[in-house]
């Protein structure tokens, strides 16, 4: 992050020609406020791993409710046949 806010300063310093402290201010203010707000390849890749462990878990759950209601229905068609014998 370092980098990139010397790559702003310098950027502000020579191409808008701001003052030395202007652009110090302006960088540290601009790379200050995108820091909380700016998602790295380390977060993206947590949610990633995070988002694949809650499909996973959807899709355990919903075999588990697939089998519960297939073993309803079995239960079912068994009261329903021995009532019709």
């Amino acid at each position: 992050m370092a980098t990139d806010r010397h790559a702003l300063y310098t950027a502000l310093m020579e191409s808008a020609r701001f003052d030395t402290a202007a652009a110090d201010r302006l960088a540290t203010t601009f790379m200050d406020a995108i820091r909380d707000n700016v998602a790295t390849k380390a977060d993206i890749a947590a949610l990633r791993s995070e988002i694949q462990l809650m499909q996973r878990d959807l899709k355990l759950w919903l075999g588990g409710c697939s089998l519960a209601i297939a073993m309803l229905i079995l239960a079912a068609v068994g009261a329903i046949a021995h009532w019709l014998h």
